[in-house]
């Protein structure tokens, strides 16, 4: 029996996906509000709000009553007029850019093939839930993180 890798199933669901060429800023709006999940004894927040033609997002990691913003992101056209997902986190030295691949009315994927850990992003709604996932590979494994948040505002 053949092995699938989650990153392939999430490949193929891109392809069945609309194409990107007529995204515009409406088809992200979905995304606009705040998120949270919690695990073990943190509190996992993530805000999205639109400002003209740019969404932007924050996580925010709350533990013991300290909480600390762990990345910033936006998503916008770049000047080739590309829709990109930028993640900015500590531990990078720059902004990463993630190219968006596929969306449709409740899922986009961004990928960026180049870099180290993640390659692929994935949002989805799910009712009053977003469902969040990194994939790629990293030291030569495949790995997947996935988050699952329950909309508050």
């Amino acid at each position: 029996m053949n092995n699938i890798s989650f990153q392939t199933i999430w490949i193929i669901l891109c392809f069945l996906s609309t194409s990107c060429s007529n995204t515009e800023i409406n088809d992200f709006k979905w995304l606009i509000g705040k998120y949270e999940r919690s695990y073990n004894q943190t509190i996992q927040i993530e805000i999205w709000q639109q400002q003209q033609d740019t969404l932007f997002g924050k996580a925010i990691f709350i533990t013991n009553n300290d909480s600390v913003v762990m990345e910033t992101m936006y998503i916008q056209k770049n000047e080739k007029g590309v829709w990109e997902y930028i993640a900015n986190v500590p531990s990078n030295d720059f902004p990463v850019p993630f190219e968006l691949t596929s969306i449709n009315k409740n899922r986009m994927v961004f990928e960026n093939k180049y870099h180290d850990f993640p390659q692929t992003i994935v949002y989805e709604q799910r009712n009053d839930s977003l469902f969040a996932a990194i994939i790629g590979k990293q030291n030569n494994f495949e790995k997947s993180t996935v988050f699952d948040f329950k909309k508050i505002k």
